[in-house]
């Protein structure tokens, strides 16, 4: 009862109805965007809805960072203009239209009504913790039936989305709660004891997405803590031991699960064996996606400043998996699996820079207000990149468009006001 009386104090009190109806609705959305793919468009649709009623402010104060992160977008419209597949393309530019509207919707509000971050990711963990159960449930389900101890990893545990962003939500839910443990300030030992349950159990949660990227992401984010943690002068504490103490139970935990520590081994055993002659019903992942970062790059060098089109990079991978004998990787439709080589690939080496100058462009602001989280979600981005053509799926291009718009327009000093003493306490 408490929490949803803080809930509707921050939500409610003092401000016009059209704010609070538009904060709730942003509520909403980050507790859908882990349970849902192509259902999200009903929560957006919702938060957009209410958007055109909330207070305003002129684009001109934010058209740098909203061309920034939009650019993209523009390049996909270019592209357009000599792709040959137009149906594809269009499909293509409605799925990442989210690059384009965040950063244009979430610029342009004033930022006294944007709700406060505290709110949206508390919102984010608790649907990220319901896609976690929903996933053990169904596993549970089917284990009688099948007897398989595999229908609780990887894509059988999570079916809503890929494992791979699974894995991304619980890290970030997991960045958000170290980030409030070590910037909460004295007292709320409840809470920071209810904080620490939630960071130990999402980690040894990261097992069952089973995803590599995931576990790399882990110890990045650990790092950044420790790192953190000393700027801020509290490693002499024992959150900082619990800190400590997380990688350790992650990475035994992970040793006595055989599902997930034989995923690590068989990427592992991708180095140094002539994947060239693997017959392909034989590729493991690991082994195409280099199969497909050769090809890839291979295309590149072919139309290195216009790329394919927009449309048209689906056909030429399938093209370059055909000659050289890869009839699986053909049959499954296998995309660069790299973000930077996909950009590369379809809209050319200018819109690969434009994109990278997308990912280093808030560090200015990360860093003069020590906003490690989203550095945290910069970093994640910048790695899952390499091994996930993210943008290219529902649940990656919503997830990071909208939290990097709104991390970078909700900076620490441009939290709302009935959030002022909570960010003000964290910011000492």
């Amino acid at each position: 009862m408490r929490a949803l009386s803080n809930i509707s104090r921050v939500l409610l009190e003092g401000e016009a109805p059209s704010v609070q109806l538009f904060r709730l609705a942003s509520l909403i959305f980050a507790f859908c965007l882990p349970l849902l793919t192509r259902g999200i468009m009903l929560p957006i649709g919702l938060w957009l809805l209410t958007w055109f009623f909330v207070p305003k402010r002129s684009l001109k104060e934010v058209w740098l960072p909203v061309l920034i992160f939009s650019g993209l977008y523009l390049f996909h419209l270019f592209g357009m203009s000599y792709t040959d597949d137009v149906g594809r393309g269009l499909k293509d530019l409605e799925q990442k239209f989210s690059i384009l509207a965040f950063p244009l919707l979430l610029g342009a509000v004033k930022p006294q009504a944007l709700p406060g971050r505290r709110m949206v990711f508390m919102a984010f963990i608790a649907g990220t913790a319901l896609a976690l159960i929903l996933g053990f449930v169904a596993a549970a389900i089917r284990f009688p039936d099948t007897g398989l101890i595999e229908e609780f990893y990887t894509t059988r545990f999570s079916n809503i989305h890929h494992p791979s962003y699974l894995a991304f939500y619980i890290n970030f839910c997991i960045a958000f709660l170290l980030y409030w443990i070590f910037r909460q300030g004295p007292g709320n030992k409840k809470k920071t004891v209810l904080a620490w349950i939630l960071v130990y159990v999402l980690a040894l949660c990261l097992v069952f997405p089973a995803s590599k990227m995931g576990f790399i992401h882990f110890y990045v984010l650990v790092l950044l803590a420790v790192i953190a943690a000393a700027k801020w002068r509290v490693l002499r504490s024992r959150n900082t031991a619990l800190l400590a103490a997380l990688p350790v139970a992650f990475l035994l935990f992970l040793q006595i699960n055989t599902v997930a520590s034989a995923r690590i081994q068989a990427a592992v055993n991708v180095v140094g064996t002539d994947n060239a002659r693997q017959a392909p019903d034989e590729l493991e992942t690991n082994t195409a996606r280099l199969h497909a970062w050769r090809l890839s790059i291979q295309e590149i060098n072919r139309r290195p400043l216009l790329g394919t089109g927009t449309g048209d990079s689906h056909d030429v991978m399938i093209a370059a998996y055909k000659n050289e004998g890869l009839h699986a990787l053909a049959d499954l439709g296998l995309n660069p699996h790299n973000n930077y080589l996909q950009i590369a690939l379809a809209l050319g080496t200018p819109a690969l820079l434009w994109f990278l100058v997308s990912l280093l462009f808030p560090m200015k602001r990360i860093f003069r207000h020590q906003d490690w989280l989203y550095l945290f979600l910069i970093l994640s981005m910048a790695l899952h990149c390499l091994v996930e053509s993210v943008l290219e799926k529902q649940s990656g291009v919503v997830f990071f468009t909208f939290f990097n718009a709104y991390l970078y327009f909700s900076a620490p000093t441009h939290f709302c006001e009935s959030e002022k003493k909570h960010s003000e306490l964290e910011m000492r």
